[in-house]
């Protein structure tokens, strides 16, 4: 007997809702909201830094702390992802560093934001 669609959209959703139960049993404890949540780690691997020609290549604290209190990003709502980025550039616009890229610079700081 021949499979039709609607036989095999089937058969995929039991398979999807194996899938789900399993995992849901493995992560018993966990919130929704933990499966979203990032670590250093995470972000270590996914933001691939440029090499410095400078050794002495440092972002003042002071800069680090103004990122992280004017444009802080949580993805909420009522938050412009478009104004986040125009604010974090505003502030690394008002600063360089010798040897180094703007982008390398950014790149560094974009993890504070």
């Amino acid at each position: 007997m021949s499979s039709t669609p609607a036989r095999e959209l089937l058969e995929l959703n039991e398979v999807v809702v194996d899938e789900v139960d399993e995992m849901a049993n493995a992560d018993e404890g966990q919130t929704l909201s933990d499966f979203g949540k990032s670590t250093l780690e995470d972000l270590e691997s996914i933001i691939n830094r440029p090499t410095v020609g400078t050794h002495q290549f440092e972002i003042k604290s002071s800069i680090i702390q103004m990122v992280q209190n004017m444009w802080q990003f949580d993805g909420k709502d009522h938050e412009d992802p478009n104004t986040h980025l125009a604010g974090f550039l505003e502030i690394c616009a008002t600063f360089k560093i010798r040897d180094a890229t703007d982008d390398a610079i950014r790149l560094r700081l974009f993890l504070f934001s």
